[in-house]
């Protein structure tokens, strides 16, 4: 009866011995991402390619929300490491910058007074602005921007998404603050031109978080070593 039972207990430990060695190896286990919809689409897209092809047998989870909201999600355990966009002051947090990106003010033609001078922000404030919603990182560092000028900004229209920044700017509803490393092909098509903001933004980045002190799965490290290899490239 002794011996059926250590038998037992010896297989199973065989078993986890086994799992835990194929998920060391990333021949199996799982990778809990979370990410904003803009910093999906136009930068972790072609890391996520590469780390399927390479690890097939690793599962990908990504979870869309702002970055406040990533970064809570990080904190309860939801995800294993997050792209925010940057700064983020938490004390529990480990940053690795990742990518410096630029925020621009892009307008079409019906705005084609600002066009080739240098615009104060004072007077860009005074135009139907096409803006993120207030709870976004990207929001904040502009309105810190603005603060430092003395002014708040009340946009006309306020959206969730980068992407609708561009189209919304495009069909001529305002002037969008869009992030210019995001925003190039509708650069490059001519259907908006960017305003010279005098001064302009600091750049900012983007950044892959994890939790100071909590060791990292052998995917999770994986992952981040691509990304900041490739960064380096």
């Amino acid at each position: 009866m002794l011996y059926s039972y250590a038998d037992k207990a010896v297989r199973l430990l065989y078993a986890a011995e086994d799992k835990l060695n194929r998920m060391q190896t990333l021949q199996s286990g799982g990778l809990m991402i979370g990410a904003s919809d803009t910093l999906c689409q136009f930068f972790l897209l072609p890391y996520l390619k590469r780390f399927h092809y390479e690890y097939p047998e690793v599962q990908l989870q990504v979870t869309n929300r702002t970055t406040p909201e990533t970064i809570e999600l990080l904190k309860i355990g939801k995800v294993d490491i997050a792209l925010v966009n940057l700064p983020v002051d938490n004390d529990a947090l480990y940053v690795r910058e990742c990518l410096q990106v630029h925020d621009v003010f892009v307008a079409p033609e019906r705005f084609g007074h600002l066009r080739g001078q240098k615009v104060p922000l004072e007077v860009l404030s005074r135009e139907p602005l096409v803006l993120l919603e207030q709870a976004s990182n990207s929001r904040k560092y502009l309105d810190a921007f603005a603060a430092q000028q003395g002014l708040t900004l009340h946009p006309a229209i306020e959206l969730g998404a980068h992407s609708l920044l561009v189209q919304f700017a495009r069909i001529g509803l305002g002037i969008a603050c869009v992030t210019s490393e995001f925003a190039k092909d509708a650069l490059a098509s001519g259907d908006l031109f960017e305003i010279e903001l005098e001064p302009a933004m600091p750049p900012r980045a983007i950044g892959l978080i994890s939790l100071d002190g909590v060791p990292l799965s052998a995917a999770a490290m994986r992952f981040i070593q691509i990304v900041l290899e490739d960064d380096e490239l």
